[in-house]
């Protein structure tokens, strides 16, 4: 599939759901599997991650090394410290078209298709 952008391992239900019971590890394994068959496959990979879930060391990003980090933190500026790609910085975006609110991001990188990190 010929795509522009990085493919996203995106996780957000840690401890609830049908995830109660899956450890952080199996979810970093999970997410780090994905993302390597991705990049096996020609795509560029990207984590997902909110402030809480990086502060709370739910994600073990040494893991993520070579990966995009997309961030997320509705407010109006960045308070995490670390590296990020791309910031997702409101739920509540109105688009031209669209009836209902929408994400807003910024990214800071450009891609190609043929762009694979290995």
């Amino acid at each position: 599939y010929d795509i522009t952008y990085p493919i996203v391992y995106d996780f957000e239900s840690f401890g609830s759901h049908r995830t109660k019971n899956v450890s952080y590890k199996r979810i970093n394994d999970n997410g780090v599997k994905f993302l390597d068959y991705m990049r096996a496959h020609g795509y560029q990979g990207m984590l997902y991650a909110n402030l809480h879930s990086l502060n709370n060391n739910q994600w073990d990003l040494s893991k993520y090394e070579g990966y995009k980090l997309w961030y997320a933190q509705y407010y109006k500026e960045v308070t995490y410290g670390g590296k990020y790609d791309m910031w997702q910085y409101t739920s509540d975006g109105r688009v031209d078209g669209i009836d209902t609110r929408v994400d807003m991001n910024i990214g800071y990188f450009a891609y190609e298709k043929g762009e694979v990190d290995v």
